[in-house]
């Protein structure tokens, strides 16, 4: 749960800072004005002290972000917020037990809470009935939730007439009851994250008709079934759908999502991609496949994902290139760390038919052995059309750099070649002068440790391999 926590209370804060006030509303926190006059307040305890301490008692001034943490309030003061207009309110890692009646009166604009406390269990009825008219978002984890109330605390959010995302996470919830969400039909992202859920049930979305967003990620999921059959009322609308780091082995036909635009499946026991389980899904641009048990893709697998924008598969078992010779409009390959079993690039490995994007490849964690000579070449063009390759070192330092002049694009004015180097290769002579000047030569940008090392390199310095090898030559 400390990774949950981390990202949700320690996200970018303030986007635009013109200044940081002397004096704050609150003793002891800071205030931040942002470009548009509005301000961050920021209360992290430094002390022992109950709450932060309101010191200016008029304001006027609209607070975008207040950041309570780490503080030993039990229950927030009455009139805290009174006459505040937040549209931002976090309040994390304090020992909040409960959201009384008066907490939120008088606030004014809330559109998002989110409330990470481990001892949180109570909501009094009629609490949520001051914000009810605005609160767009509630997010809620790692909350220490008794099962004898978890019924009167979905009467209360059913309370939020405006209420459009709700993440539930870390509840320890082992079933999810479907009359919990009768009342949250306008719901468009709702997370079951962080969870024990082992199936889903099958009228739970019976009442969504808005859904575009579902995250069941970290529960203990072990097929599908119970999911789909959940799904079915919402799978025109839906456009996201999250199950990362489940028990996930055998897939099912996902066709009937039609408009699906984001499915992620990393972290699971995934072994095999089926020939058709992906078919139909024309509106979908990104597929995360990381860190499963994947060996081989089969060409059908990725026909007719038209908009693929980026396939993750870093972290499988793959032996060989997938097949993306229909995805024009991919930019994003990361085929990174396959465990050893990626040894060799093909020729035409990366060759897609009609490009409309330049793509980025990440090869990098793997030992690659053997290029074709014509391995990042276009079958149908002298542009390849890739915009960046990363490879780690002991895979660049045996390969023949006359296979980095296939590095081109018309779609881009930037084309870049990242050596990825381990803290103990930083010294070795393959980053040198003759690297980088050849790079250089050939409109290719050497990023990364390795570009950084030769960074001193002077023109006079060049040592430029002509490179007149005719099996690298790319054309039609």
């Amino acid at each position: 749960m400390s990774s949950i926590v981390k990202n949700i209370l320690f996200f970018t804060l303030v986007n635009f800072v013109i200044s940081i006030e002397d004096t704050c509303f609150y003793d002891g926190c800071r205030c931040v004005k942002n470009i548009d006059d509005s301000y961050d307040v920021m209360c992290v305890n430094p002390s022992d002290q109950i709450f932060p301490k309101r010191i200016k008692t008029n304001i006027t001034e609209i607070i975008n972000t207040f950041l309570i943490k780490q503080f030993k309030f039990t229950e927030i003061p009455n009139g805290t917020f009174d006459g505040l207009k937040i549209r931002n309110l976090i309040i994390g890692e304090n020992n909040l037990e409960k959201i009384t009646t008066s907490t939120f009166r008088g606030i004014k604009f809330l559109s998002l809470i989110k409330i990470v406390e481990k001892n949180f269990e109570t909501i009094e009825p009629g609490s949520l009935d001051p914000i009810s008219e605005h609160l767009n978002e509630l997010g809620i984890w790692q909350i220490n939730y008794k099962s004898d109330r978890i019924d009167a605390f979905f009467d209360e959010i059913s309370r939020l007439k405006k209420l459009r995302t709700l993440s539930l996470m870390g509840y320890g919830l082992e079933n999810f009851k479907s009359e919990w969400t009768r009342a949250l039909g306008n719901i468009s992202f709702f997370s079951l994250g962080s969870n024990d859920l082992k199936s889903i049930d099958s009228n739970l979305f019976k009442s969504f008709t808005k859904l575009q967003s579902i995250d069941l990620s970290n529960n203990f999921l072990t097929n599908l079934t119970s999911v789909f059959e959940a799904l079915e009322p919402v799978k025109n609308t839906l456009r996201e759908i999250k199950l990362s780091s489940n028990f996930l082995t055998n897939l099912k036909d996902f066709s009937m999502f039609s408009n699906l635009q984001i499915l992620d499946l990393s972290n699971n026991k995934i072994d095999k991609l089926p020939k058709t389980i992906l078919n139909g899904l024309k509106q979908l641009n990104t597929l995360y496949l990381s860190s499963n048990l994947i060996s081989s893709i089969s060409d059908e697998a990725l026909h007719g994902l038209n908009e693929l924008s980026a396939l993750i598969l870093d972290n499988n078992h793959l032996n060989t290139v997938p097949s993306i010779r229909q995805l024009n409009n991919l930019r994003v390959l990361d085929l990174s760390n396959q465990n050893g079993k990626l040894v060799e690039i093909k020729n035409y490995s990366f060759d897609r038919e009609n490009s409309t994007s330049s793509l980025y490849i990440n090869l990098d964690l793997n030992e690659i052995k053997n290029f074709g000579p014509k391995a990042f070449c276009s079958k149908n063009s002298n542009i390849s059309e890739i915009r960046k390759l990363d490879l780690g070192y002991n895979t660049t330092s045996v390969m023949d750099k006359c296979l980095l002049k296939q590095l081109k694009s018309k779609l881009t004015s930037k084309v870049e070649f990242n050596v990825v180097i381990k803290a103990q290769n930083l010294d070795k002579s393959y980053c040198d002068c003759k690297l980088k000047n050849f790079v250089k030569s050939i409109q290719v940008d050497l990023v990364g440790p390795c570009g950084d090392l030769t960074s001193v390199c002077k023109d006079e310095q060049k040592e430029v391999d002509k490179c007149d090898k005719k099996e690298f030559e790319c054309g039609v």
